[in-house]
């Protein structure tokens, strides 16, 4: 019983009792286990749920989503595997708060490119090629200096790496101050389009990524930003974007107006209000519980009414 699982769902369920909720949004998989699955079956109110992992194992995926009236997903791959197996599930990529991440016209530049992660082996990668174009690097993200796994030097990897973390009005003005930024999914290949994508462009910087499978059916390539494939276009691209301002500034200009008409919190809020709207026109059907939801099929662009 103290166990921080179970604790955590007792605390839920209470707040749950004390608040009165019309409606749970969680974000992320609610790992509770056993004790804390039964609490989500307590509640009675609309449950919607958002995973923003790009793991793709069915059973877990299954056990994640089975408590949920309607579930969201920001890997495609992810949606697809649950489909299959008739649970309805809908794709939901990120979205970006333009108040945070805003154009910053009088920052000047100081680094050439900047990287913002966890240290992973597809990511060192390109980022060791990167060196190949510009030493003029920051580099912020844990498990980089001392991981004898990296393939940059450890001199080089000093001097370029600022620190392990980095948030708020820094983020943004490292974004604006950098000529170019670079994207790297943690895996290679892998699917669900990260936070730089929206967090980026609001900046109004030059971001220059790998392809993601969801990638275009939010943005054109070489418009709203650029992108590489594989190593050669990633030093290609760099050393043509790094001499041509104006190509930068284009990009850079292109994907703001994009992002901020497309994706902002507005966006993610408009699309999760469907959803309720949905579970609670089909809650008012005759025999249907709350508790008993299941759409099987719902289409947060369509108004249920």
């Amino acid at each position: 019983p103290l166990r921080w699982e179970s604790v955590a769902g007792d605390r839920l369920y209470k707040s749950y009792q004390d608040f009165q909720p019309d409606l749970m949004l969680f974000i992320q998989e609610p790992t509770y286990g056993n004790r804390g699955n039964k609490v989500l079956e307590k509640i009675t109110v609309p449950k919607i749920g958002w995973n923003v992992e790009a793991y793709e194992e069915i059973e877990r995926l299954k056990e994640s989503s089975q408590f949920f009236d309607a579930y969201n997903l920001f890997n495609q791959n992810a949606v697809a595997l649950l489909n299959k197996e008739l649970i309805p599930a809908k794709y939901l990529c990120h979205a970006v708060n333009p108040k945070r991440f805003f154009p910053q016209p009088d920052c000047q530049p100081l680094y050439d490119i900047c990287f913002v992660g966890n240290f992973s082996p597809w990511r060192d990668e390109v980022l060791n090629a990167a060196l190949g174009v510009t030493n003029n690097v920051a580099l912020y993200g844990p498990n980089w200096v001392g991981n004898r796994k990296s393939k940059i030097a450890p001199k080089m990897l000093a001097i370029i790496h600022k620190g392990n973390s980095i948030i708020g009005n820094e983020l943004n003005s490292l974004f604006s101050s950098s000529k170019v930024v670079i994207n790297v999914s943690r895996v290679r290949d892998s699917a669900g389009l990260n936070m730089r994508f929206f967090e980026v462009l609001a900046a109004g910087a030059c971001l220059l990524t790998d392809t993601p499978p969801e990638l275009e059916r939010h943005f054109i390539p070489n418009r709203h930003l650029a992108t590489f494939s594989n190593i050669d276009e990633l030093k290609r691209h760099l050393t043509a974007l790094l001499a041509d301002p104006s190509l930068r500034q284009d990009i850079g200009v292109e994907g703001y107006k994009h992002v901020v008409a497309k994706h902002t919190y507005l966006h993610l809020a408009e699309h999760f209000l469907l959803q309720f709207d949905a579970l609670v026109h089909r809650e008012s059907l005759p025999g249907l519980q709350a508790n008993s939801l299941r759409p099987t099929s719902l289409d947060p662009e369509q108004d249920p009414k």
